[in-house]
């Protein structure tokens, strides 16, 4: 019945508002519309006018934080099952692609790029933004964030080949690790 009534509201959508809703779906939680625009190249503008269409079919709703999230998560998981994987694998790799760049400018971002580029396959991306991640939260002394990611990011490094670039990921994220685990009340390896 409710997966019935999902598919119901998907249905009169058109094609690329239906593509639209497969890039929120993908970016996981509570989105504003500038990252989604960000995302999928289009202008702002055009996706909250799409946006306000899926929150009159009851797709959408706003959040308090400016931003918006599915009403519910088997809406959100019913789009997300909705893509082929080579779809979903593509739209994970350009959302990560998309957080990178801007992470520069918002570290907090890192994260997102570890998580993404992750499902999309992408681990030379994946293991980068762990790095930075980790470096980030070393600078907020959040050093058990960094432990972790720094872990995360070493166990991405099976999946990368022998060379300069992952000598010197390890090398930096075994730096992570040993300097998580240095500050008092982290914890140890």
């Amino acid at each position: 019945p409710l997966a019935a009534l999902i598919q119901d509201r998907l249905r009169v959508l058109d094609d690329a508002s239906r593509d639209l809703l497969g890039w929120a779906a993908a970016l996981g939680g509570a989105f504003d519309a500038e990252r989604l625009a960000a995302a999928v190249a289009l202008p702002v503008t055009e996706v909250l006018g799409r946006i306000a269409l899926f929150e009159r079919h009851g797709l959408l709703r706003a959040t308090g934080e400016g931003g918006f999230d599915f009403v519910h998560d088997l809406v959100r998981q019913a789009v997300y099952r909705g893509l082929s994987t080579p779809r979903r694998r593509a739209l994970l790799g350009q959302i990560a692609q998309a957080f990178a760049v801007t992470s520069a400018a918002d570290p907090w971002l890192h994260g997102a790029v570890v998580h993404h580029a992750s499902l999309a396959g992408d681990r030379l991306l994946a293991t980068r933004s762990a790095l930075a991640a980790g470096d980030h939260w070393l600078r907020v002394f959040a050093n058990v964030e960094a432990a972790q990611v720094a872990e995360r990011g070493l166990l991405l490094l099976e999946g990368l080949a022998h060379g300069n670039e992952r000598a010197r990921l390890e090398i930096g994220l075994l730096r992570l690790r040993v300097a998580a685990a240095s500050a008092p009340g982290s914890p140890r390896l």
